[in-house]
């Protein structure tokens, strides 16, 4: 390109720049004529590919960093529940660098990447002054759909103040987790919507201090693969409601669902959903809760229900299956009201007859009193397993074993595989 200097400018026209990781056409203005530098360019950016220049970015040498006191290793680590609370940390955010500088810079994009996600344009405009910095993100087309972005950072007087606005459509979900989340597991078209905005110095007073909205909607969804502590709920839906299953080959089984949808609201950093929606063929899902941001803790409920299925297995049909999530984010804990749904399994003879052994004996150890004159060989099962449990309790009358004599309770996780026919 073409570098001119007229008084206290410096223009540079026409300039082409190529490296590993991007090519870059364009002109820059850099005006110096008053107290504040101002920077006004005009850039095309071709074939980007953001985790190259990551890399080729960090591969740069350190600043030298101050000597600090070595950590007292005899000092009892955190708790998950402490370490989850102090991981906003309070150190002063430095945002005087705003005020450094002014600015006005305009970057079209193409054929951006990163592992794997692509953004085939889109328009990024940068407007700095006064130490008010705001981001706009305009006709993009990311991973088959369409977003567009706001977000301002005010540094211009002694706090911070942030706001943002992200709006999706039609973007495909999987190259978005597989590009940030390294997960494939779930597909679908995502439309997409938040809003928010804070104040603080420090980024636990940011996230303590936000407040917005925003909405989320999934269509033509598919999991596949899912695990939850080692279990395979995909296979486990697979096995249950087969005819909404799609057979992906040899590759793991899919539950397909048609939609699901669900708005949030965020107060000092408390995100509350109440309104979670999921439909498919012959299920549906339910859910509401909230996830405190400042604390990093979840305290969720989601409730299933399978629908009837013409010549299929109905135990579960019509009947809620509550699942609680909770936890710090790091310790995320799951819990089945299988008590609940037995008792309700419980009170219809023909469903109870039905049942596994298994899950026979595991609703009596929760409590629930099964219905007698049962068909299917449940109660022979029952006593069989009661007449094997050697030294426990003491003797009937006519010399068995009592059925009431405590047995193991059974695992939920190997409860639920009993009840969906694993």
């Amino acid at each position: 390109g073409a570098l001119g200097v007229v008084d206290s400018r410096i223009a540079l026209t026409g300039a082409t720049l190529r490296a590993d990781a991007f090519a870059a056409t364009g002109d820059a203005d850099v005006d110096v004529s008053s107290g504040t530098p101002r920077v006004t360019a005009a850039l095309e950016v071709d074939g980007l590919d953001i985790e190259a220049l990551a890399a080729a970015l960090a591969s740069r040498p350190a600043r030298p960093v101050a000597a600090t006191a070595p950590a007292d290793e005899s000092a009892a680590p955190p708790s998950p529940q402490r370490a989850a609370q102090a991981a906003w940390s309070d150190e002063p955010i430095a945002f005087d660098g705003l005020r450094a500088v002014d600015a006005d810079v305009r970057i079209r994009l193409s054929d951006a990447r990163y592992r794997g996600l692509v953004l085939d344009r889109g328009d990024l405009s940068l407007r700095l002054d006064g130490g008010v910095a705001r981001v706009e993100a305009a006709d993009g087309a990311l991973a088959g759909g369409t977003v567009a972005a706001t977000a301002t950072v005010d540094g211009s007087g002694e706090t911070l103040g942030i706001d943002y606005a992200l709006d999706a459509a039609g973007v495909s979900v999987r190259p978005l987790l597989v590009a940030f989340a390294d997960t494939d597991e779930l597909s679908g078209r995502l439309d997409f919507s938040m809003r928010g905005a804070s104040v603080g110095t420090s980024p636990n007073a940011l996230v303590s201090g936000l407040n917005g909205d925003g909405a989320l909607t999934l269509a033509d969804g598919a999991l596949a693969g899912l695990e939850l502590e080692g279990v395979d709920i995909a296979g486990l839906l697979h096995r249950a409601v087969a005819s909404i299953i799609d057979e992906p080959g040899d590759g793991p089984p899919r539950t397909v669902f048609d939609s699901l949808h669900g708005a949030f609201s965020v107060a000092n950093g408390e995100v509350v959903n109440e309104d979670m929606v999921a439909r498919a063929p012959l299920f549906g899902l339910s859910g509401s809760g909230r996830a405190s941001l400042p604390r990093r803790t979840v305290d969720y409920r989601v409730v299933a229900t399978l629908a009837a299925r013409s010549g299929g297995d109905n135990i579960l049909a019509g009947i809620p299956i509550p699942v609680g999530i909770s936890g710090p984010w790091t310790e995320v804990e799951y819990e089945v009201a299988w008590d609940g749904v037995l008792a309700a399994v419980a009170s219809d003879p023909a469903r109870v007859a039905a049942l596994p052994a298994g899950v026979a004996i595991g609703a009596a150890e929760l409590g629930i009193e099964l219905p007698a004159g049962l068909v299917g060989g449940v109660l022979e099962a029952v006593g069989e397993a009661l007449s094997r449990s050697a030294g426990a309790g003491a003797p009937a009358e006519d010399g068995g074993q009592s059925p009431s004599l405590p047995l193991p309770i059974p695992d939920p996780v190997e409860l639920l595989g009993d009840l969906l026919g694993r």
